[in-house]
């Protein structure tokens, strides 16, 4: 692993297409990245916009930029669910009124980000990148549709282009 943040290609599209419909987006990250890096990383490439919102671990950092700590409880694969955008009003108030979902995940885990909201519609879509020939079986359990490898958001941008005639 090079230590480079790559985003999956048509990544920038996806992100103009939800801010061009005023379409909330939620990252929401177990990764030891951070919610400061993750929003660091978007307002470096101008993409951090009023529609994002990143529910993430919060670290506390010294004086010589080395974390040190953690804000509010941690956020990990089992508890990525809505209860913890509950607990953040600022995000909670900005999606409760919206009745559709799509939901994008890279585990398994990922499957139950939206369970306990009250939503019409929840489209889920997986990204298999490992052991597929393994996990297949179960992503198509937990996921309406599975994408394998390291694709680009191509489907997910189709999807929202056709949702929009």
């Amino acid at each position: 692993n090079s230590g480079i943040i790559e985003l999956r290609p048509r990544m920038w599209e996806f992100l103009d297409l939800l801010e061009r419909e005023s379409t909330p987006l939620i990252i929401f990250s177990a990764s030891g990245l951070g919610g400061d890096s993750i929003r660091s990383y978007l307002e470096f490439h101008h993409q951090f916009k009023p529609n994002i919102h990143v529910v993430s671990n919060t670290f506390t950092w010294n004086e010589d930029g080395v974390a040190n700590g953690r804000l509010e409880s941690v956020i990990h694969v089992f508890n990525k669910e809505i209860g913890a955008i509950r607990s953040q009003p600022e995000v909670y108030n900005f999606i409760r009124s919206k009745r559709d979902i799509i939901l994008l995940g890279d585990s398994t885990g990922d499957s139950h980000m939206a369970d306990g909201y009250d939503a019409d519609t929840v489209l889920k879509i997986g990204f298999l990148t490992k052991n597929p020939e393994k996990n297949l079986r179960e992503y198509m359990q937990k996921f309406d549709i599975v994408l394998v490898g390291d694709g680009d958001m191509g489907v997910v941008v189709d999807i929202l282009k056709n949702l929009q005639k």
